[in-house]
C-alpha cells in the first residue's frame, strides 16, 4: 500500500489538496487507513494535506491543519527547529531523509519514537514544489530492540555489562592501545566462598550480595572505567588510560586493586544481617603487544587463581610462568579423571598405635603414581579434586576402599579414618551415596571414623551437625582432623557427635622442647579426656614426643616414628607382625 501511494505522490501535483475527483477521495481514502503520520507541505512549509492519523495523534481538524505550519500544532522548540530544518534541506537540495523523531501524543501524554522519511514533490517540470513525510511509529520495536541489547550485553541481575560486551570493549581499547600506545588494566574478582553463604543462606541473599558487590565496584571507577560481571561471583573491572611508563601503570593498578579488595571486605547488610566476603584478583595488563583480548582476559584468570592458591584474599600480578602452570593443572585434573578407579590411584595405610604399640586404627591416605609425572602428592592433585568437582567421586572410591579394608580383616577391632573434604560435605547427595556403600559392601560402619575440619564446622554448624547425626545414627564416627590449627568453638564442641580429635603435626613438633606448645598439647589433651573423647596425636617422630604424649594420656599416636604410610600388601605383613588390640 505505501509503494503505491509513494508512486501517486511522486507524479501528482498539488491539485491533490483541492481536487474533488473520484480519484483523489480514492487516495485520500488509502492515506487516511495507511498506518503512518502522512503530511504534505508546501514551499513555505504549511500544510496542504495531513491524512487521519496525524490528525488523532495531535488532535486537530484536517480542514484547520490546511496552511498551518508544524510549529502552530507541535509546542517542543527542539523538534520544531529539528522539523524545520529537514523539511528545508528536502525543499532546497531535494535530499531523502530518514530520521527519528519524538513526538508527545495529544490524548495519553506519551511520548512516541517515529521513523520519518522526508521526500520531495516536483511538478511537470520537475521542479520541487512541496515535502511529504511519512512517520511510523516504531517506539514498540525500539523497546523490544533495547530489551533485546539488554539481554544480549548485559548481566540482568546487577546490570553490569556482559563477558560479550567487556570483550567487545577490550576490544575497542587494544585497538586505541595499537594507535596511542595506550596500556589498560584488566582485574578478574573472584568472591571467596560465596558459594558457601549461597548454599547456606539461599539464593535470594546470594543475588543481593551480588548486586551490592556491583554496586560497591561501580562506585569507585572513574568515568573511563569498566566493571563486568561474566560469571556467577566472577568480576571483570578494567582501568583505562594508564601511564605508558610501565613502572607508573603497574603501581597505579597495585594502588587502585588494593583499595577495592579492602572495599570489598567491609560487611554487606542486608536484613538487618551482616555478611562478610574477601576477594581473590589477578591482574593483566592490556599493551599495545598484546596478542588479543581473550588471552589478556585468561592471564588474569590465571593470576587470580594463583592468588586463591596463595591463601585467597589478596592481589596476584600475572607471570608468563603462570601460563604453563595453569596449562600443567588442567592436564593433571583431566588426568586424574581417569586415574580415579584405575591402578594408578592407591590407598596406603598408615597404622596407628596405643601405649602398649598395639594397633588401634588406621589412615587411608591416597597416593597417586601418573604413568608420566610420577608420584603426585595429595597437596597437588587433591585441590585439583575439589575446583573439578571429581572430589566426590574420588571420596566415594577410597570410602570403598575404606570398606574393602575392613571386610578383609573382620576378626579385628581397628578403625578405619578417611578424610571428608568440605566440598564433599557441601553434597545434597553425600548421605545417599555413604548410605549406598554401606549397604552394597554390607561393612561394619562403627568401624569408620569420618576426619573433617574445625573450619568445616563453623562455615554452617546447624547443617553440618545435622548430616553428622544422620551418618552416626549409622554407626559412622567423627574426628576433627589438624585440632588447634582452627578456630572452633570450644562450646559447640560438647554439642557435637564427636568422637575423636586428631591434634596437628605442627604442635607435636616441638612439644618436648616448647613450653608454649607442651602446654598447649597439654590442654588439648585434658580437654579431650573432659568431654571424653578419643586423641590421636599425628606427626609423631621422635621418642620424646612419644613418650611426652603417653605419659599424658594420649590415646593413639602415628607418625613416622611408628610407621610411615605404606601400600595394602606390605600393611598386612606389618599388622600380622604386631601386637593385636
Amino acid at each position: 500500500m505505501l509503494s503505491t501511494f509513494l508512486l501517486l505522490l511522486q507524479h501528482r501535483t498539488l491539485r491533490w489538496a483541492k481536487a474533488e475527483s473520484n480519484s483523489n477521495l480514492q487516495l485520500k481514502g488509502i492515506l487516511d487507513n495507511i498506518d503512518a503520520l502522512i503530511t504534505i507541505k508546501d514551499a513555505n512549509l504549511q500544510y496542504l494535506h495531513v491524512n487521519k492519523k496525524v490528525c488523532d495523534f495531535f488532535n486537530i481538524n484536517a480542514t484547520q491543519a490546511l496552511g498551518k505550519r508544524f510549529d502552530d500544532i507541535y509546542a517542543s522548540a527542539q523538534e520544531q527547529t529539528k522539523n524545520r530544518k529537514s523539511d528545508l534541506q528536502v525543499l532546497l537540495h531535494g535530499d531523502h531523509l530518514s530520521m527519528e523523531e519524538q513526538f508527545i501524543n495529544a490524548h495519553d501524554k506519551r511520548i512516541s519514537t517515529f521513523l520519518s522519511v522526508k521526500f520531495p514533490l516536483r511538478d511537470k517540470h520537475e521542479h520541487i514544489t512541496a515535502v511529504c513525510s511519512i512517520s511510523t511509529d516504531i517506539t514498540a520495536y525500539k523497546a523490544i530492540r533495547d530489551i533485546n541489547h539488554q539481554l544480549i550485553f548485559y548481566d540482568l541481575l546487577t546490570e553490569l555489562p556482559n563477558r560479550r560486551l567487556l570483550l567487545n570493549r577490550l576490544e575497542n581499547l587494544l585497538l586505541t592501545a595499537r594507535r596511542d600506545q595506550q596500556t589498560s588494566a584488566v582485574l578478574f574478582i573472584d568472591l571467596d566462598n560465596f558459594k558457601h553463604i549461597n548454599d547456606a543462606r539461599g539464593h535470594h541473599i546470594g543475588d543481593e550480595l551480588l548486586k551490592k558487590v556491583a554496586r560497591r565496584l561501580m562506585r569507585m571507577m572513574r568515568q573511563d572505567d569498566s566493571v563486568a560481571r561474566i560469571g556467577s561471583d566472577e568480576f571483570v573491572v578494567v582501568l583505562t588510560q594508564l601511564s605508558a611508563d610501565p613502572e607508573t601503570y603497574y603501581s597505579t593498578t597495585e594502588e587502585v586493586s588494593a583499595r577495592i579488595r579492602r572495599a570489598l571486605e567491609a560487611p554487606y547488610f542486608i536484613n538487618g544481617q551482616a555478611y562478610l566476603l574477601s576477594a581473590s584478583m589477578g591482574v593483566a595488563f592490556l599493551t599495545a603487544h598484546s596478542m588479543g583480548t581473550e588471552d589478556v582476559l585468561r592471564e588474569a584468570n590465571v593470576a587470580m587463581h594463583r592468588a586463591k592458591d596463595n591463601g585467597r584474599n589478596q592481589v596476584t600480578f600475572y607471570e608468563p610462568t603462570m601460563t604453563q602452570e595453569a596449562e600443567d593443572r588442567v592436564s593433571i585434573g583431566r588426568d586424574l579423571s581417569y586415574a580415579i578407579g584405575s591402578d594408578q590411584l592407591k590407598a596406603y595405610v598408615q597404622p596407628q598405635f596405643n601405649a602398649q604399640q598395639e594397633t588401634v586404627g588406621v589412615e587411608l591416605l591416597l597416593r597417586w603414581h601418573h604413568p608420566e609425572r610420577g608420584w603426585i602428592t595429595p597437596e597437588r592433585f587433591i585441590p585439583l579434586a575439589e575446583e573439578s568437582q571429581l572430589i566426590s567421586k574420588l571420596g566415594d572410591w577410597l570410602l570403598e576402599q575404606a570398606c574393602a579394608l575392613l571386610l578383609a580383616y573382620p576378626t579385628h577391632h581397628f578403625t578405619v579414618s578417611v578424610n571428608i573434604s568440605p566440598s564433599q560435605f557441601r553434597d545434597p547427595s553425600l548421605l545417599q551415596r555413604i548410605e549406598r556403600t554401606l549397604d552394597t559392601h554390607k561393612a561394619p560402619a562403627h568401624r569408620l571414623i569420618f576426619e573433617i575440619t574445625e573450619g568445616m564446622l563453623m562455615q554452617d554448624p546447624y547443617q553440618t551437625t545435622a548430616l553428622m547425626n544422620r551418618l552416626v545414627q549409622r554407626g559412622i564416627r567423627f574426628a576433627i582432623d589438624d585440632f588447634g590449627t582452627g578456630y572452633s568453638n570450644l562450646a559447640a564442641l560438647k554439642r557435637l557427635p564427636l568422637y575423636e580429635l586428631k591434634i596437628d603435626r605442627s604442635l607435636i613438633n616441638d612439644v618436648d622442647t616448647d613450653p608454649d606448645s607442651a602446654a598447649i598439647v597439654r590442654a588439648v589433651l585434658a580437654l579431650g579426656q573432659q568431654l571424653r573423647l578419643h586423641i590421636v596425636a599425628e606427626g609423631v617422630e621422635t621418642q620424646a614426643q612419644a613418650n611426652f604424649l603417653i605419659q599424658h594420656q594420649c590415646s593413639a599416636l602415628q607418625g613416622h616414628l611408628y610407621a610411615e604410610a605404606m601400600p595394602q600388601e606390605q600393611w598386612r605383613e606389618f599388622l600380622f607382625s604386631k601386637p593385636q588390640h
